[in-house]
């Protein structure tokens, strides 16, 4: 064929083509292309049309493709009309590269260099298909590169959005309603404010306009309705589109309106067909063959699913999301999916454990994108999240890296505005606020009202919560107040804006408040609190109910002003001011509840508390309602500490130690024992004591808790319950394996798998061990609570609480068979905790912040003149003489700064018969009974006939200098610690590993495959960051750093050895938080499997230590009892003997030799160690 035939061949496929994509055929326009393009050669035009319509489909890799096989020869070229369509191919692929890699820094110079040509050349005065085409592409990269936040699109809004409405006017002219509407979507899509839609609504009103182009319009138009207000315009909208489509017969329209139709809320509550409809919609959108149309429907469902907030519906769309995205292969639309979700999930304050996790997973994937201003809106989201979970020092490290990020892009967009501005200084504010309003002056921009508000909105939002407000700062914040109400006086229908004049009403009632503190009357409160009213019916009519309960609560929290007010200046209306906090705090939480927003329910069953409490310090609330209403706020804070479990290892560990040392908890469990108390019910304050103790710990060893062979085996009898246990393990091992972006969803459908286990019993009382619920009194003496060894023909054990209750400190004593004991004690916790920064070392050192080898130096034995100041804190353990036998096994449960004192070595008795604790009775530590019975039942779970040994010694010279003296380094010393492990090895038929064999991964198997591990080496410790506490090994670490292995490192180990031993300096330290949350290697160890772990409070000489180990391995070898079918093993007889073995040495004789030893964890270890 000649080129005049193959030219009308090639429009005629052309003109064929585009009435199957009018009509939604585009596979079979895609293909029609293709055999086209194979029959007459790669023409350009042909190859142009193809991929545009793959780029329609979603196929942005397919595209790519064929315009890098087809167009090799056009695409540098720009001098004919051939070209100009080739140039615009070069768009196209441009455009679908950015998608495709969310990389478009490259692409950037080849957009810009081929649109510079093209208005440099006459070319750009001719509207046809290339030159459409060219506007069009160009306007869509640089608007989605503007969202990136690499730039503005100022330019797009100026220059570009004129040029396409001149372009879309001379279309319509012409008639050529099919470019004319491409052109419209691109200027709806990149246009802001009341213009956005101006050309969409041309053709949906045009009587001029083919019927299938004005249903196209009138689709879209009804699309961008977001308010109820205008509900019947849109249904008139939909219903014109739907009836034209069928009309034409369109392949897709009616399912695109159907869909759209029936994702709106609200949902008809009579509709019992809707979950059956939209089955079969997604069927039929499979069928197609069409991603971005089914991705279309997915996230308009997905938006549903936020609105109805249906945390499992919402996991299953992103789900299918996922699924569908490697077949489009559109990575950014993925991420800005997974930011869009993020987003609204931290607006409607849902779980930040998720929103953590999630965005930590997506913060990773966005590391080598050129969307920097994504990365750092998804940084700002976890530091939010953080900052709601308490954890200050991971929320700075997410701060910084947000801000980071948002200085690379520009810095006059919404995410980026205020990035900086130190805005603490009434400088930087002010600067900070003139930068806004040069932005925002409609005179000096062309930002619609809605962006321009927007920008405004985020300088008042870090405005409100700068340090110290005064009256400068009020003065600033109130003119952008104003700027902010003139902005949305310009937008044109202001219904379509709720949301923007409930952030109004709030902004302005905050602004009362502020004012209202330095007065005496209530009249700016009473304002406020219409404010607040009108801004929550504003955010229901918007239906962002997450934001309305927050707004209620806002309103409560004026009323308990009022309150506080009124009981300072003693007005009698103070009780009607409490009562009605109360009734709205009630409403927020039972609203924040039925949204399945815990941590806002959680803060409202909180403040419910705390009114009613102190409406009982008046006598107008009973000490049972009250106490009614703090069990619903621990309940609540069970759930965030069950919600941030979805964080990995030691993210958990922190965040649940920060929620439960949080101001609120600690109130709680404050409130709860001081009423029990004051009413006389010592054993339910002592239940609340437990509720209150190291929660994250147990809750830690819950999760790797081994299942008690009776209850495995009740389950395994059981069809359904031993199902859902498999299925749960499943799940478990498809987690344990899954990378960090699938973990989120693997997370979410094993939660939503273990609410299934809950309804049966038997799998409800299995994740009660997993979930750490506190002990309660008859569960203290059960099961492996008592064992028979040779040396104790059984143990009677006495648990040992002590407790703080105003700054008094008391002692809780419980013995089998009886009730709970509370004994006061006649020393503050004031005066413990001067004592032990004193001679503890533990607050004023300044190189190492851990106690030194001078720890109880001075302190006598009784065969000396003076006995020392460790005499003047035996009070603590006085009623014990009359509590306690001789024979029992006391559990110790210190609190606060207790827990550094050496409790075994304090004396009780008579004057005349006065004995060391460890003498008297064998000794366990815990930081909570709970996590004391969950090691006891691990323990009894493992009954290996064999145990392995592995005997662990690090000392080298690369390693620096000892702590305990800071000694240089000896190679004598070392060869006596190697030494002495070896004959430890040897005489426990044990495998030693020593100096340089001792690397990172040879410790790591040691820990994972051995039953007893014993280190002998150095600790390393610093209380503020206790997860970097670490034991040091042999290799090279980070810098001039030795190796070693961090408490972080231990929470991603899977730990089989049930013991550890641990002879390194200050190895059982660890820092506590309120609440006696514990994080340290002790807590580390237990977390990631041990059941007990023996350590030292403060660092012992090297001879100490080895003299120690000696005596240990070998009482605890003769402690099992040998008649027994297994063996139990007694550590705390071992470590009791061994410590007084030392004692009896005479230059060890002193507490700080042999005081520092203790055990933690179970007492006992069970199997068989075998010796040769």
């Amino acid at each position: 064929m000649n080129e005049v035939v193959i030219s009308d061949v090639v429009s005629t496929s052309i003109q064929r083509v585009r009435e199957l994509r009018n009509h939604g055929r585009y596979a079979e326009a895609a293909s029609d292309l293709e055999e086209q393009i194979q029959r007459l050669g790669a023409d350009i035009r042909l190859v142009i049309e193809l991929s545009e319509t793959l780029f329609i489909q979603g196929f942005f890799d397919r595209v790519i493709k064929v315009l890098d096989e087809q167009l090799d020869e056009h695409l540098d070229a720009c001098n004919s009309q051939d070209n100009l369509t080739a140039a615009s191919g070069r768009l196209i692929r441009c455009l679908s590269h950015f998608l495709a890699t969310s990389q478009f820094k490259e692409s950037l110079s080849h957009v810009e260099r081929v649109y510079e040509w093209f208005v440099s050349s006459p070319q750009s005065e001719v509207i046809n298909d290339a030159t459409v085409r060219i506007e069009v592409y160009h306007c869509k990269f640089w608007h989605l590169a503007a969202s990136c936040g690499s730039f503005d699109d100022l330019h797009i809004q100026t220059k570009h959005m004129p040029r396409l409405q001149k372009v879309f006017n001379i279309l319509t002219q012409r008639g050529d309603f099919f470019n004319a509407l491409s052109v419209a979507r691109a200027h709806s899509a990149c246009s802001t404010g009341s213009a956005k839609n101006s050309l969409i609504e041309c053709l949906a009103t045009s009587d001029r306009t083919p019927l299938l182009y004005r249903a196209h319009a009138q689709f879209l138009l009804a699309r961008s309705i977001k308010t109820n207000e205008l509900r019947e315009e849109q249904d008139r909208l939909y219903a014109l589109a739907l009836k034209s489509f069928e009309d034409e017969n369109h392949f897709h329209g009616v399912l695109d309106t159907e869909i759209a139709m029936t994702c709106r809320l609200p949902l008809n509550p009579n509709d019992d067909t809707f979950g059956e409809r939209i089955r079969s919609l997604f069927e039929r959108y499979e069928a197609l063959n069409y991603p971005t149309g089914l991705s279309d429907a997915l996230l308009q469902f997905l938006d549903l699913a936020h609105g109805l907030n249906n945390l499992e519906t919402e996991s299953l769309v992103l789900h299918d999301l996922e699924s569908l995205f490697p077949v489009s292969t559109s990575k950014l639309t993925w991420l800005l999916i997974r930011l869009s979700t993020l987003a609204r999930r931290a607006v409607r304050g849902g779980d930040r454990g998720k929103i953590v996790l999630g965005g930590e997973a997506l913060w990773k994937d966005l590391i080598g994108s050129d969307c920097a201003s994504i990365r750092g809106q998804v940084a700002q989201l976890i530091s939010q999240a953080y900052s709601a979970l308490k954890d200050g020092e991971m929320m700075a490290t997410w701060s910084r890296r947000a801000q980071d990020d948002l200085l690379q892009t520009n810095l006059t967009a919404v995410p980026s505005l205020i990035t900086g501005y130190d805005l603490n200084s009434i400088e930087g504010l002010t600067k900070c606020y003139e930068m806004v309003s040069i932005l925002v002056d409609p005179k000096l921009t062309n930002d619609s009202p809605e962006a321009s508000a927007e920008k405004v909105e985020t300088f008042l939002n870090q405005a409100l919560v700068r340090k110290g407000q005064d009256a400068r700062s009020r003065e600033i914040i109130d003119r952008a107040i104003k700027m902010y109400e003139e902005n949305l006086s310009r937008i044109s229908d202001v219904r379509a804006t709720p949301v923007m004049l409930a952030k109004l009403r709030v902004l302005q009632a905050t602004m009362l408040t502020l004012r209202a503190s330095s007065r005496h009357d209530i009249d700016l409160e009473l304002d406020a609190l219409k404010l607040l009213s009108e801004g929550r019916d504003l955010y229901v009519q918007a239906n962002q109910l997450g934001q309305a309960v927050i707004v209620l609560q806002r309103e409560a929290l004026l009323n308990v002003g009022i309150a506080q007010k009124f009981e300072r200046i003693q007005d009698s209306q103070v009780r009607l001011a409490w009562q009605n906090a109360v009734k709205q705090y009630k409403i927020a939480f039972d609203s924040a509840n039925a949204l399945g927003l815990v941590f806002l329910a959680s803060d409202n069953a909180y403040w419910v508390a705390f009114c009613e409490y102190r409406q009982w310090a008046h006598g107008w609330c009973s000490p049972e309602a009250l106490l009614q209403s703090l069990q619903i706020a621990e309940d609540f804070l069970d759930r965030q500490r069950q919600e941030v479990s979805i964080l990995p290892g030691v993210a958990a560990a922190v965040v649940k130690g920060r929620l439960s040392s949080d101001d609120h908890a600690r109130n709680i469990y404050k409130f709860a024992v001081r009423i029990c108390v004051g009413v006389g019910n010592v054993a339910d304050a002592w239940t609340w004591v437990q509720k209150s103790k190291a929660r994250s710990l147990s809750d830690l060893l819950g999760l790797g808790v081994f299942v008690p062979l009776k209850l495995r085996e009740r389950i395994l009898h059981d069809t359904t319950c031993q199902r859902l246990f498999e299925e749960e393990q499943r799940l478990a091992e498809n987690l344990a394996a899954a990378p960090d972006t699938e973990q989120f969803m693997v997370r979410i459908r094993l939660e939503k798998h273990q609410e299934t286990m809950r309804e049966q019993g038997m799998l409800a009382e299995l994740l009660n061990l997993r979930e750490g619920v506190p002990i309660i009194l008859d569960d203290l003496f059960t099961g492996s609570m008592k064992y028979r060894t040779r040396k104790q023909h059984n143990h009677t054990i006495v648990f040992v609480d002590w407790i703080v209750i105003e700054s008094g400190l008391f002692m809780y004593v419980v013995k089998q068979g009886e009730n709970p004991i509370l004994r006061e004690l006649p020393i503050s916790i004031h005066t413990v905790q001067t004592w032990v920064s004193k001679h503890l070392n533990s607050e004023n050192d300044d190189l190492n912040h851990i106690p030194h080898e001078t720890t109880l130096l001075g302190l006598q034995e009784e065969d000396e003149e003076e006995e020392g100041s460790l005499r003047d804190l035996d009070i603590l353990v006085a009623p014990l003489a009359e509590l306690s036998r001789e024979d029992n096994l006391l559990v110790l449960c210190p609190t606060g700064a207790l827990h550094a004192i050496p409790l075994h070595a304090l004396r009780l008795g008579p004057v005349e018969d006065r004995r060391i604790l460890i003498e008297r009775n064998l000794i366990a530590y815990c930081a909570s009974l709970t996590s004391f019975v969950q090691c006891c039942r691990r323990a009894d779970s493992g009954t290996p006939e064999r145990f392995s040994k592995r005997l662990l010694a690090v000392y080298e010279r690369e390693l620096g200098t000892e702590n305990d003296g800071h000694r240089e380094f000896s190679e004598d010393e070392r060869r006596e610690i190697y030494a002495s492990t070896k004959i430890l090895a040897d005489y426990l038929d044990g495998e030693q590993l020593c100096g340089e064999d001792l690397t990172f991964q040879s410790f790591k198997e040691s820990l994972e495959c051995a039953d007893l591990v014993h280190f002998f080496g150095h600790c390393d410790y610093a209380p503020d960051l206790s997860v970097e506490q670490s034991l040091r090994i042999s290799g090279e670490g980070e810098g001039t750093q030795p190796a070693c292995v961090t408490v972080k490192d231990l929470f991603d180990f899977r730990i089989k050895a049930a013991h550890i031993s641990l002879l390194a300096c200050a190895s059982a330290v660890q820092r506590f938080q309120a609440g006696d949350e514990p994080l340290g290697l002790v807590t580390g160890f237990l977390s990631a499997g041990a059941t007990s772990v023996l350590g030292t409070l403060w660092p012992v000489q090297s001879p100490t230590a080895r003299l120690f180990s000696e005596y240990f391995y070998t009482h605890l070898l003769q402690s099992a009892e040998e008649e027994s079918h297994y063996r139990v093993y007694d550590l705390a007889y071992a470590a009791r003997e061994a410590i007084l073995d030392i004692k009896k040495c005479w230059e060890f004789r002193q507490p700080r030799h042999w005081a520092s030893f203790v055990l933690h964890g179970a007492w006992f270890l069970k199997g068989g160690l075998n010796v040769r």
